[in-house]
């Protein structure tokens, strides 16, 4: 199992043989891996999910952005412009 966290939040590439799935709920994730209530693995599982929702959220400084971005939001809105038509 692997968590990525995205700008939606957590997403989680679950594989077992043959198979491998991404998902974005917690709850599809555990109801997908089959661990009945109770079970060591679950309760482990569950602790995981829940440290990865007390993790703190990135913070964008937003003078950083414009100076290391190449995004829209690093771009001067009243630079020099021309309509070319």
């Amino acid at each position: 199992m692997e968590a990525q966290r995205g700008h939606d939040g957590w997403g989680f590439y679950v594989w077992r043989p043959n198979v491998s799935v991404f998902f974005l709920d917690r709850k599809e994730l555990i109801r997908w891996t089959g661990y009945s209530k109770g079970l060591p693995t679950r309760v482990a599982l569950e602790e995981w999910l829940d440290s990865l929702a007390e993790a703190p959220q990135i913070q964008k400084d937003p003078t950083l952005l414009k100076e290391q971005s190449w995004g829209p939001e690093a771009h001067d809105d009243d630079g020099p412009t021309k309509m070319i038509t």
